[in-house]
Parts: C-alpha cells; structure tokens; sequence
C-alpha cells in the first residue's frame, strides 16, 4: 500500500495548496478526501498529512482565523472520517485490526545512537543524505510563508513518524517512501533560489553552474544504471517455479525466504508457513518477550513435509535455528542453492534438540 498511500499524500497536499490559494468548498473537499483516503490507505499517512495540512493552515491563515472557517472544518472532518469509519469496524466490530497496534512503539530506541545511525542509513540509501540536508535548509527559502510552513510540518510529520515507529524506520527502507516527495518539494525551493541568482548573471558563470549540475546528474544516472545492472530479477520466477516443482504443490511446507514466502507461492504455486526473521525476533526481544526456541520449532513444522530454506544469510544470523535442522533433518538433493530439508526423516528420535 505504501506507493499508493504517497501518491494520495502528494495529491492532497497539492489540492490543500490549491484550496489556500482559491479557497472554495469544493477544493476544501478535494483536499479532505485525499488526505482521508492517503490515511484510510496507511494510518501512517496521518503524521505527513496531518503535520503538513496543520502547517499550511496555521501558516497562511493563523489559529483563531482557521477556527472560524467552516471550510477548515470540512476538510478536518474528511480527513479523519474514512479512517475513523475503518477504525470502527475493525477494531470494534470485527476485531481483525486490534493486532496492528502492537509492536510498533519502541521508546528505548531514542536513547541508542546506533538507532540513529541506522535511520540514517536508510534514509541515505533512498533519497540521498546530501540531497535531504539540501532539501531540508532550502525549505526555508521558500518566499510564501504558507509555502513554508506547511513544508515545514511535513518535516516535523516525518521526524515524529521515525520516532514513533523507530524499529521500522531504522530497519524497512520502505518506511523512507514518503520522504521521497517532502525532498522534492524541499529541492524545488533550493532550485527556484539558484535560477533567481542566475538571472543577469554572466555566460561563464551560467555554464559553470550548468555543468556542476550536469555532472552530478551524469554521476547518478550511471549509478542507477550500475544499479539496475547488478540487480537482474528476470531469472526470480524460474528459479521458483523449478522449486515449486521439485518440492511437490500438494506438500506443506514452512520456510526461511523472502518475502514471507509469497515468491514461492506466487510464482511456485506452493504456500508456506513462516518461520520468523532475525529482524522480527529482535522485536519480540524489544517488547520484552522471549522464546522457546524447540517448542517454537517443534510447534510450526508439525504436520509439515519439508522445511525450506532460501535465505542463507538470515539462517547464519540465526545459529538455534540452523543447528536444530542439520542435527535433526537431512537434507533432500534438489538442484539449484536452496535448503530442503526432511521432516519425515529424523535423524534421531524424540523431539528435536
């Protein structure tokens, strides 16, 4: 959901700026409907919508004025409404979304330098660092205060997103996502001030400036390119339909893959149970809670033919895990890197040690 929740972020902010600008009823519901469904899609995409909206408002038209709009109001009410109606019936009624609010908030964190190093990493590796502190000082430049502002409450909505999922943040690059388009904004404001610079300005300098400009853009196009080069996922469904086929799509199956096991089951028609990742057994860890390595183990392959893993590196994180298996199971010779291993064939009695 996270690109569709972006794109409805992008587009309510757009159509909050345009109702500032022509500030009509029916821009006033543009505006509150896609901020409502950019949350209805992820309640995450309240701090962006809600820190930007709360900036623009509180910027262009100050408190005691924005209470008395009734527009206001309206888009108040359409932003929360569609969330609140989901909120309702799936916590209240159905029950499916009570989990969701677990395991998110990790305070702890705050006090851990290696969480911001973290944070940064992957905020780096999305959006650039060098790109996000130029984006984030040339907020300030924008000329309408409006502007300003309500770029400056998408900053402040994404430092208290990182800070109220601090887990996720330092650790799912996704999480960066609606970074991407607060940077663009804050970049367009950095632009905007050079070419004000450049006007009346000699040729020399121009085409200086143009050709920093063109070589960092040549520098990140062949990064991209080197990039796309080294990632090649064409060969991903043959390489899990041939599992699929090896293994048999009428036997059950738990796993160690990626992506929860969905390549398997999309592409080698062969659904899995999950066995949990580092990352998600950090978490648990974070909260407090502890487990039994053998009974967890021992609970999630009954019933199940083969244990498979695909993920090398997460089962070298995981040293219990890999010993339970080798000392227990034998391996199955199947062609290609993946572990299968044999639950049907103990190598020695009783429960696995």
């Amino acid at each position: 959901p996270d690109p569709l929740m972006v794109t409805l972020i992008t587009a309510a902010l757009w159509a909050a700026v345009r109702w500032y600008r022509t500030p009509t009823w029916g821009w006033s519901v543009a505006a509150g409907l896609l901020a409502g469904l950019a949350i209805f899609i992820k309640a995450v995409a309240v701090f962006f919508v809600g820190g930007a909206l709360a900036g623009l408002i509180l910027g262009g038209l100050g408190l005691r004025k924005a209470l008395a709009e009734r527009r206001v109001w309206l888009m108040g009410i359409l932003t929360v409404l569609p969330y609140a109606f989901y909120h309702i019936y799936g916590v209240y009624i159905s029950g499916k979304l009570a989990s969701q609010f677990g395991m998110r908030f990790f305070p702890q964190l705050w006090s851990d330098p290696v969480f911001y190093l973290q944070w940064n990493g992957l905020l780096s590796s999305v959006v650039g660092f060098e790109w996000f502190l130029v984006a984030l000082a040339a907020t300030f430049l924008l000329r309408q205060r409006a502007h300003r502002t309500l770029l400056a409450g998408a900053w402040v909505g994404y430092f208290l997103f990182g800070m109220a999922l601090s887990f996720h943040i330092s650790t799912h690059d996704y999480y960066q996502l609606p970074l991407i388009p607060i940077v663009a904004l804050g970049l367009t404001a950095a632009v905007e001030t050079l070419f004000n610079n450049l006007q009346g300005a000699k040729l020399p300098g121009v085409a200086l400036i143009a050709g920093v400009i063109l070589f960092a853009v040549v520098i990140k196009a062949w990064d991209v390119r080197v990039t796309l080069k080294r990632l090649d996922f064409r060969e991903e469904p043959v390489y899990w339909q041939k599992l699929g086929k090896q293994l048999g799509q009428d036997v059950a199956v738990v796993g160690l893959m990626q992506d929860y096991g969905y390549r398997l089951a999309y592409w080698g028609w062969v659904d899995s149970g999950r066995w949990m990742s580092s990352n998600d057994f950090n978490i648990y860890q974070l909260a407090g809670q502890d487990f039994d390595m053998n009974k967890l183990f021992s609970d999630l392959i009954e019933g199940k033919d083969y244990f498979v893993v695909t993920a090398p590196d997460e089962l070298e994180k995981q040293p219990k895990l890999k010993g339970l298996l080798y000392r227990n199971y034998p391996l199955v010779p199947i062609d290609g890197d993946a572990l299968v291993f044999d639950l049907h064939k103990p190598l020695q009695e009783g429960p696995p040690q």
